[in-house]
């Protein structure tokens, strides 16, 4: 007996977002009430790239002409429940630059279950790592093999 390919469904969501940094610090967002990368929903005639820096922009208040983005990260699926539904999560990740003024006052999405946006030394993850979804942790791994981050 084979199963739909649940890839190739009409339910998956198709998000993009993005692994954010600056000097030696990443942006994270505390999103209901677990430690999280911004990330949302592709909209209509928007790239991947476009999404992801949107969706960084609308859910902290940064400026998407600060947000330059270098090179797409591994995806990562997920399951959610959406409207009492079970549905495939896929996220295009993003490695993506903050040319910006670090000290820009955040604004997080409350009404998203925001509640805070922080950059985060890449010295001092362990706040991060010890409140987070297993998929970040799995992000955060790749970017550090890649790029030498942190010991």
């Amino acid at each position: 007996m084979r199963t739909e390919n649940p890839m190739k469904a009409a339910e998956v969501i198709n998000s993009c977002g993005g692994v954010v940094f600056a000097d030696d610090k990443i942006l994270f967002i505390l999103k209901n009430d677990k430690w999280d990368l911004p990330k949302g929903r592709i909209e209509k005639n928007e790239t991947k790239e476009e999404a992801a820096v949107r969706e960084i922009s609308e859910e902290t208040g940064l400026l998407e002409t600060d947000l330059e983005v270098l090179e797409q990260l591994p995806t990562t699926y997920y399951y959610k429940i959406v409207d009492g539904v079970k549905r495939l999560k896929k996220v295009n990740w993003f490695f993506i630059k903050y040319t910006g003024d670090m000290n820009k006052s955040f604004k997080p999405v409350l009404d998203e279950g925001i509640t805070e946006c922080r950059w985060m030394s890449v010295d001092n993850l362990s706040e991060v790592y010890q409140n987070t979804h297993v998929r970040i942790i799995y992000l955060m791994d790749f970017v550090n093999q890649k790029y030498y981050l942190w010991d």
